[in-house]
């Protein structure tokens, strides 16, 4: 009887602790596709954006993947977007980035309905070194109505925006019913084994 409710405990454990934060699927978040287009699609000027293993700063610095062996690497002037999720207000939008030359301006975008930007906030931080930015999100996404990306300005040719490892974090907290239900099915299993046990 211990046994069976050592089982039982640690699947209950399990089943909270995997409620609780949970990450959310974007397609191709890691930019591992050999298609970069697989779940993104971009606007491209100059040149496209690319899933790449190595790119090189103007000074000659050699720049790889956070995670994974690809990244998704955004010349000056082009636009990375997804369109290909739904968000619930309080998940959060993580991503790791990095700027490989001081002539690029970057910016993480929301966009509604596809034309007007609601939310752009610039990527700021120390040029050549990857961080991470998360984004909150008050309300509940339209699916294929909104959209998030990235964009970086700056003299065409001359620096790179690199984008990796990103997800979706949702946070769902157990609720009151079903952790009480864990409790009682305890309890079920429990008492009637004890009162034997006691008989005997």
């Amino acid at each position: 009887m211990k046994k069976q409710l050592a089982s039982f405990v640690v699947i209950a454990v399990a089943l909270l602790s995997a409620s609780t934060v949970q990450a959310g699927i974007i397609r191709n978040g890691g930019f591992e596709s050999a298609d970069i287009d697989d779940g993104w699609y971009y606007d491209a000027n100059p040149e496209p954006v690319a899933a790449v293993k190595d790119v090189i700063s103007q000074d000659g610095r050699h720049y790889k993947a956070v995670e994974g062996a690809y990244m998704a690497s955004l010349p000056t002037s082009s636009a990375l977007l997804n369109n290909m999720l739904t968000w619930h207000a309080g998940d959060k939008l993580q991503f790791k980035w990095l700027i490989t030359d001081a002539n690029v301006a970057a910016t993480f975008l929301m966009l509604d309905n596809g034309i007007s930007v609601s939310e752009r906030l610039d990527l700021t931080g120390e040029i050549g070194k990857w961080h991470t930015f998360t984004y909150t999100f008050d309300s509940d996404g339209t699916p294929f109505n909104q959209a998030f990306g990235y964009q970086g300005f700056g003299m065409p040719g001359k620096g790179q925006l690199l984008i990796d490892e990103v997800q979706l974090l949702t946070a769902s907290v157990v609720s009151e019913p079903l952790s009480l239900g864990l409790m009682l099915s305890v309890l079920l299993v429990w008492c009637p084994q004890r009162k034997k046990a006691c008989m005997q």
